[in-house]
């Protein structure tokens, strides 16, 4: 009866033993895999990407790496599977849509500071005056240019839905500087550059 009872009993701390040891890898492989090694079956992809960004010897841009990794896997599926990074698609998705809610702008970034290089034809900006390659140096009564200005920051501010007119400081070809108001407004984007009648 004794012999028994210690049989069940070890049997019962091995399992226990199993299970917590079971537990903490799982834990650590899913969590911070920080044991070096995992028994769980996690794609190489997300593995590689991990490596890279925590133990690589130099700091790189990590949303580039994923975009090329993930656009070489879905070009090896076929070729009209592609990857587009956000900017892109919402660019393409404006064009298949018809159009966009902003200003009606096209712009370039150059020595940190937004020159207009492009005015879409009856948009707000060009209803208001602003010329091709004025500077916009101020929005809202606050400095513009200089300000480590991004692609992403320029389109935030203008297609932000939030904001419903633009207070525009504008330093024009001549050197002054103009103060426009804007209101947002839808803009129409054709899906065809040109037409002609044969």
């Amino acid at each position: 009866m004794k012999k028994t009872a210690a049989i069940i009993f070890r049997s019962a701390i091995l399992i226990l033993i199993g299970v917590t040891i079971g537990l903490f890898i799982s834990d650590n492989a899913y969590n911070n895999n920080k044991l070096g090694f995992s028994f769980a079956n996690r794609d190489k992809v997300s593995k590689a990407l991990q490596l890279v960004r925590t133990t690589y010897v130099d700091s790189v841009n990590a949303d580039s790496i994923e975009g090329v990794t993930v656009n070489t896997l879905l070009q090896n599926l076929d070729p009209h599977s592609l990857y587009l990074p956000q900017r892109q698609a919402t660019s393409v998705n404006e064009r298949l849509e018809g159009g966009y809610s902003g200003i009606g702008i096209s712009y370039i970034l150059l020595r940190d500071t937004l020159f207009i290089t492009q005015l879409q034809p009856g948009g707000p900006a060009a209803k208001a005056g602003i010329t091709v390659g004025n500077k916009i140096i101020g929005i809202n009564n606050q400095k513009f240019a200089g300000t480590h200005l991004t692609t992403d920051k320029v389109d935030n501010v203008f297609k932000d839905k939030n904001i419903e007119t633009l207070q525009l400081a504008v330093l024009n070809n001549a050197g002054k500087t103009q103060t426009f108001f804007i209101k947002r407004d839808h803009i129409n984007l054709s899906s065809l550059d040109a037409a002609y009648i044969v």
